[in-house]
């Protein structure tokens, strides 16, 4: 009886051990430092209203969003967002894990998002020959139908 009992305990650490070797380990949570300098850049994105009606939102309002954007994300995680040539907000980027916390400090003074946060989540292809690099936000929350919509209607392209 003790034999059986003491191959079938060795057999179960076996396997557990086994099982333990084979497994993936968990992903490093990314360094919010690290992540904040890998966003740095100038990005540009051209919104149509095509844009617009594939987004869903019905804020007839937000159709004043369409046109030439561009984010100029610094090292430190400061943001400039301008469409046609005019400031629109400036604020701050902060990451947590795989989420990005986009503070809006300044707004124009047509805008109502003054201190608006928004939570994403990104993805960054890099640059190639024939594609530039390419920033993807994916909006968790944002009570800034404006921003989450400049954001998340298309990838932002990197110059």
């Amino acid at each position: 009886m003790f034999h059986k009992t003491s191959l079938l305990f060795a057999s179960i650490i076996i396997i557990a051990g086994l099982v333990a070797c084979n497994s993936t380990p968990a992903a490093p949570t990314p360094d919010p430092t690290q992540v904040v300098l890998s966003l740095a850049g100038k990005y540009t994105s051209q919104l149509t209203a095509e844009d617009f009606q594939k987004s869903g939102l019905s804020d007839v309002g937000l159709e004043n969003n369409l046109g030439a954007w561009s984010f100029e994300i610094e090292a430190n995680g400061n943001f400039t967002a301008s469409q046609n040539g005019q400031f629109i907000a400036s604020g701050n980027i902060s990451a947590r894990g795989n989420e990005l916390n986009i503070q809006m400090l300044r707004v124009c003074d047509n805008c109502s998002c003054g201190g608006n946060i928004g939570r994403y989540t990104y993805a960054i292809t890099a640059a190639s020959d024939s594609n530039p690099k390419q920033l993807v936000f994916q909006k968790i929350y944002d009570t800034c139908d404006a921003m989450a919509f400049a954001l998340t209607a298309k990838p932002l392209q990197g110059k």
